[in-house]
Protein backbone atom coordinates (compact mmCIF):
# COMPACT_ATOMS: atom_id res chain seq x y z
CA UNK A 1 0.00 0.00 0.00
CA UNK A 2 2.82 2.36 0.89
CA UNK A 3 4.58 1.67 -2.44
CA UNK A 4 1.34 2.26 -4.35
CA UNK A 5 0.81 5.64 -2.66
CA UNK A 6 4.42 6.60 -3.42
CA UNK A 7 3.93 5.59 -7.06
CA UNK A 8 0.79 7.75 -7.29
CA UNK A 9 2.73 10.71 -5.90
CA UNK A 10 5.51 10.14 -8.44
CA UNK A 11 2.96 9.96 -11.27
CA UNK A 12 1.42 13.26 -10.16
CA UNK A 13 4.84 14.92 -10.00
CA UNK A 14 5.61 13.80 -13.54
CA UNK A 15 2.23 15.04 -14.80
CA UNK A 16 2.86 18.39 -13.09
CA UNK A 17 6.25 18.58 -14.84
CA UNK A 18 4.62 18.00 -18.19
CA UNK A 19 1.94 20.58 -17.50
CA UNK A 20 4.58 23.14 -16.59
CA UNK A 21 6.59 22.28 -19.73
CA UNK A 22 3.57 22.77 -21.99
CA UNK A 23 2.54 25.99 -20.26
CA UNK A 24 6.09 27.28 -20.76
CA UNK A 25 6.21 26.22 -24.41
CA UNK A 26 2.86 27.72 -25.37
CA UNK A 27 3.64 30.95 -23.51
CA UNK A 28 7.07 31.27 -25.14
CA UNK A 29 5.60 30.50 -28.56
CA UNK A 30 3.06 33.29 -27.99
CA UNK A 31 5.84 35.72 -27.01
CA UNK A 32 7.99 34.73 -30.01
CA UNK A 33 5.10 35.39 -32.39
CA UNK A 34 3.79 38.49 -30.62
CA UNK A 35 7.16 40.24 -30.43
CA UNK A 36 8.54 38.76 -33.68
CA UNK A 37 11.64 37.32 -32.06
CA UNK A 38 13.91 35.96 -34.82
CA UNK A 39 14.47 32.44 -33.49
CA UNK A 40 13.39 29.01 -34.59
CA UNK A 41 10.90 28.27 -31.81
CA UNK A 42 10.41 24.70 -33.03
CA UNK A 43 14.03 23.96 -32.26
CA UNK A 44 14.78 26.19 -29.29
CA UNK A 45 11.47 26.09 -27.43
CA UNK A 46 9.64 22.89 -28.34
CA UNK A 47 12.29 20.32 -29.27
CA UNK A 48 14.68 21.00 -26.42
CA UNK A 49 11.92 21.18 -23.80
CA UNK A 50 10.13 18.05 -24.94
CA UNK A 51 13.37 16.09 -25.28
CA UNK A 52 14.57 17.01 -21.79
CA UNK A 53 11.13 16.32 -20.29
CA UNK A 54 11.02 12.93 -22.00
CA UNK A 55 14.43 11.95 -20.64
CA UNK A 56 13.46 13.11 -17.15
CA UNK A 57 10.19 11.16 -17.35
CA UNK A 58 11.95 7.97 -18.42
CA UNK A 59 14.47 8.31 -15.60
CA UNK A 60 11.82 9.13 -13.00
CA UNK A 61 9.33 6.41 -13.96
CA UNK A 62 11.66 3.59 -14.96
CA UNK A 63 10.32 0.28 -13.68
CA UNK A 64 11.93 -0.91 -10.50
CA UNK A 65 13.28 -4.44 -10.73
CA UNK A 66 12.63 -5.23 -7.08
CA UNK A 67 9.06 -3.94 -7.11
CA UNK A 68 7.07 -7.16 -7.07
CA UNK A 69 3.73 -5.43 -6.32
CA UNK A 70 3.62 -3.64 -9.66
CA UNK A 71 2.09 -5.70 -12.43
CA UNK A 72 3.50 -4.34 -15.69
CA UNK A 73 1.20 -6.48 -17.84
CA UNK A 74 -1.94 -4.74 -16.60
CA UNK A 75 -2.44 -1.19 -17.85
CA UNK A 76 -5.46 0.73 -16.51
CA UNK A 77 -7.97 1.83 -19.16
CA UNK A 78 -7.68 5.50 -18.29
CA UNK A 79 -3.98 5.38 -19.21
CA UNK A 80 -4.91 3.84 -22.56
CA UNK A 81 -7.30 6.75 -23.13
CA UNK A 82 -4.52 9.26 -22.47
CA UNK A 83 -2.02 7.35 -24.61
CA UNK A 84 -4.50 7.31 -27.50
CA UNK A 85 -5.21 11.03 -27.02
CA UNK A 86 -1.49 11.85 -26.98
CA UNK A 87 -0.97 9.81 -30.16
CA UNK A 88 -3.83 11.58 -31.96
CA UNK A 89 -2.58 15.01 -30.85
CA UNK A 90 0.95 14.16 -32.02
CA UNK A 91 -0.37 12.96 -35.39
CA UNK A 92 -2.53 16.07 -35.86
CA UNK A 93 0.38 18.32 -34.85
CA UNK A 94 2.72 16.47 -37.22
CA UNK A 95 0.28 16.85 -40.11
CA UNK A 96 -0.07 20.53 -39.28
CA UNK A 97 3.70 21.03 -39.30
CA UNK A 98 4.29 19.09 -42.52
CA UNK A 99 1.47 20.60 -44.59
CA UNK A 100 -0.21 23.92 -45.20
CA UNK A 101 -3.12 22.75 -43.10
CA UNK A 102 -2.01 25.25 -40.44
CA UNK A 103 -3.25 28.06 -42.68
CA UNK A 104 -6.69 26.47 -43.08
CA UNK A 105 -7.59 25.46 -39.53
CA UNK A 106 -6.40 26.10 -36.00
CA UNK A 107 -5.66 22.78 -34.32
CA UNK A 108 -5.58 24.03 -30.72
CA UNK A 109 -9.38 23.87 -30.35
CA UNK A 110 -9.28 20.31 -31.68
CA UNK A 111 -6.61 19.47 -29.10
CA UNK A 112 -8.76 21.03 -26.38
CA UNK A 113 -11.79 18.95 -27.43
CA UNK A 114 -9.67 15.77 -27.41
CA UNK A 115 -8.32 16.58 -23.95
CA UNK A 116 -11.87 17.27 -22.74
CA UNK A 117 -13.03 13.91 -24.10
CA UNK A 118 -10.13 12.18 -22.35
CA UNK A 119 -10.97 13.83 -19.04
CA UNK A 120 -14.58 12.74 -19.50
CA UNK A 121 -13.55 9.14 -20.19
CA UNK A 122 -11.20 9.08 -17.22
CA UNK A 123 -13.82 10.67 -14.97
CA UNK A 124 -16.41 8.07 -15.97
CA UNK A 125 -14.00 5.11 -15.63
CA UNK A 126 -12.64 6.25 -12.27
CA UNK A 127 -15.96 7.72 -11.11
CA UNK A 128 -14.11 10.92 -10.22
CA UNK A 129 -16.10 14.16 -10.52
CA UNK A 130 -13.12 16.58 -10.67
CA UNK A 131 -12.07 14.99 -13.99
CA UNK A 132 -15.51 15.62 -15.46
CA UNK A 133 -15.36 19.23 -14.23
CA UNK A 134 -11.96 19.59 -15.91
CA UNK A 135 -13.50 18.19 -19.09
CA UNK A 136 -16.19 20.89 -19.09
CA UNK A 137 -13.49 23.49 -18.55
CA UNK A 138 -11.57 22.17 -21.54
CA UNK A 139 -14.71 22.26 -23.69
CA UNK A 140 -15.36 25.87 -22.70
CA UNK A 141 -11.72 26.56 -23.54
CA UNK A 142 -12.20 24.86 -26.92
CA UNK A 143 -15.24 27.02 -27.65
CA UNK A 144 -13.22 30.13 -26.84
CA UNK A 145 -10.28 28.89 -28.90
CA UNK A 146 -12.52 28.52 -31.96
CA UNK A 147 -13.34 32.23 -31.62
CA UNK A 148 -9.88 33.64 -30.86
CA UNK A 149 -7.30 34.42 -33.52
CA UNK A 150 -3.65 33.41 -33.46
CA UNK A 151 -1.33 34.11 -31.53
CA UNK A 152 -3.73 34.83 -28.65
CA UNK A 153 -4.93 31.24 -28.86
CA UNK A 154 -1.53 30.06 -27.62
CA UNK A 155 -1.77 32.00 -24.37
CA UNK A 156 -5.39 30.88 -23.89
CA UNK A 157 -4.36 27.25 -24.40
CA UNK A 158 -1.60 27.71 -21.80
CA UNK A 159 -4.21 29.16 -19.42
CA UNK A 160 -6.47 26.14 -20.05
CA UNK A 161 -3.61 23.79 -19.18
CA UNK A 162 -3.01 25.74 -15.98
CA UNK A 163 -6.66 26.04 -14.92
CA UNK A 164 -8.11 22.71 -16.01
CA UNK A 165 -5.16 20.33 -15.69
CA UNK A 166 -2.38 21.69 -13.50
CA UNK A 167 -4.40 23.19 -10.64
CA UNK A 168 -6.65 20.10 -10.22
CA UNK A 169 -3.52 17.91 -10.33
CA UNK A 170 -1.87 20.07 -7.66
CA UNK A 171 -4.95 19.58 -5.50
CA UNK A 172 -4.84 15.79 -6.01
CA UNK A 173 -1.11 15.75 -5.27
CA UNK A 174 -1.66 17.69 -2.06
CA UNK A 175 -4.44 15.31 -0.98
CA UNK A 176 -2.30 12.23 -1.73
CA UNK A 177 0.69 13.68 0.10
CA UNK A 178 -1.42 14.60 3.15
CA UNK A 179 -2.97 11.11 3.17
CA UNK A 180 0.45 9.49 2.97
CA UNK A 181 1.86 11.73 5.73
CA UNK A 182 -1.07 11.00 8.02
CA UNK A 183 -0.62 7.26 7.37
CA UNK A 184 3.04 7.53 8.35
CA UNK A 185 2.14 9.33 11.56
CA UNK A 186 -0.48 6.70 12.52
Amino acid sequence: MKARGCQKLQNRVVMLWWSAIFIKCFTLEYLVIQYEVPIDSTLYVWSLSLFMASVATIIKLKPRINDSEQNLNRVPWHRCIWAFTAAVIIIISGIELLTDWANDINVLPIHAVLIGLSYTGQGILLKYLPNIISAFGWWIGAALLFRIQSPNDLILFAACILLFSTLPMCSEYRQLRNTEQSALVS
